[in-house]
């Protein structure tokens, strides 16, 4: 029964994909139209900024790109307000002729409300924005130099003294010792021990 509605699907699925075509977007992502561009020009700049931390060429041509990008951004969030207000605008002729003497009081109330809307959306965009592009990048191309960690272990290799293992053998018979089976190993390995 499955299969016989996996089959029906596939077959409805393929025929109105072959006459409709494939679905398209019916609107625009205004903050990826160029965003792996932007954001690779700010990588380049702060990895530059990186290498050469004192120069002040530099770090005036990183802050440079990251305005450029933070106001490019802003343009976008801009140009989204006037279209935005320009629909407003539509909607209110709209409604003047469809709902005919609705007061200008009404009217207001629903533009203001649509705009404090927006506004709160392009101020969190904003904030949302700028916490990312004021952020250090985290990809880094400096070689890593590797911090010297290799411990010397040559001392693991002498074998140890007679006291040592005198001691370790008090430490071992009175339980001191480390582990749950100190006695028993103790016990199976006294003779190995003294040797």
């Amino acid at each position: 029964m499955v299969f016989v509605i996996y089959v029906v699907f596939n077959m409805v699925y393929d025929t109105v994909l072959s006459h409709l075509g494939q679905q398209t977007r019916k609107h625009q992502d205004l903050f990826d139209d160029n965003g792996e561009e932007m954001l690779n020009k700010k990588q380049h700049a702060y990895r530059a900024l990186q290498l050469y931390s004192r120069s002040a060429a530099k770090k005036a041509v990183y802050n440079a790109i990251r305005y450029r990008v933070h106001a490019g951004l802003l343009a976008k969030l801009q140009g989204r307000r006037d279209t935005e207000v320009c629909g407003l605008q539509q909607h209110k002729a709209f409604l003047r002729r469809s709902e005919g003497n609705l007061s200008d009081s009404a009217l207001w109330n629903l533009a203001t409300a649509y705009c404090r809307l927006d506004r709160l959306t392009r101020a969190r965009w904003a904030k949302h924005f700028r916490h990312v592009f004021n952020r250090p990048s985290s990809i880094n191309d400096m070689p890593q130099v590797p911090v010297n960690t290799y411990i010397d272990n040559s001392f693991l290799t002498e074998s140890p003294t007679e006291q040592e293992v005198q001691h370790a053998i008090d430490l071992l018979s009175n339980g001191k010792a480390p582990g749950s089976d100190s006695i028993q190993v103790y016990k199976a390995g006294e003779s190995v021990m003294v040797q």
